[in-house]
Formats: structure tokens, sequence, C-alpha cells
């Protein structure tokens, strides 16, 4: 998603390639902006220091914000896959499988 505004010219055009912690700050909604130093710290490969669930919440109303943002100025199109077998421990796959379900429910409610 965030790639999508850089590649739009959303943010600074200037770069070859796509700084998605500077392109996040340029588009980040205002309500949402107090979320920005948890997903910059993880955009930029570091680890929370307690995880909580709140981060996938948090996480989700971003991409469902930038999306709406999105389909205001271009037509968009999401695929979401999720694979058996990738999952490295099996003990996890139900879990996955129940987040993989959690976020299709949210960014389904983008096209009704």
């Amino acid at each position: 998603t965030i790639g999508v505004f850089w590649h739009l010219g959303f943010a600074h055009m200037f770069r070859e390639e796509c700084d998605c912690v500077e392109t996040l700050e340029h588009v980040m909604p205002h309500q949402l902006r107090g979320s920005l130093p948890l997903l910059c710290k993880l955009l930029r490969g570091e680890h929370a220091a307690s995880v909580h669930f709140d981060i996938f919440e948090t996480v989700v109303q971003v991409v469902i914000a930038l999306l709406l943002l999105l389909k205001k100025r271009t037509p968009i199109l999401v695929v979401l896959q999720f694979e058996h077998g990738t999952s490295l421990y099996s003990n996890t796959t139900r879990e996955d499988e129940e987040t993989f379900w959690k976020m299709t429910a949210a960014l389904a409610d983008l096209v009704q």
C-alpha cells in the first residue's frame, strides 16, 4: 500500500526506490498519527518491546485508511493469499489462518 502512494507521487519522488517510513510519514491519516512511531519501528525491522494484539489491530486500521485514500484517487485491486505449508510450526497454522480470515473480513468491508 505504501509503495503505491510512492509510485503515484504522494511522497518524495527523487529517490530511486521507495522509503516506506518516509512515505508513511507523508501519507498517514491525521487521526492515526499516534501509531506512527510503532509502525516506523516495525517498518525498519525493529521489533516492539512487547508484542500486543493491538499491533495487528493498528496495522489493519492503517492499511484500511490508506486503501480508502487510494480508492479515491485510483482504481485498486487487493489480492490476499494464504498458502498452506508456509508456516514453520504446524501448531501456529490455526492461528495464522484465523489472522488471515480476520484481516480478510476487515478488508471486505471496504467493498460493501
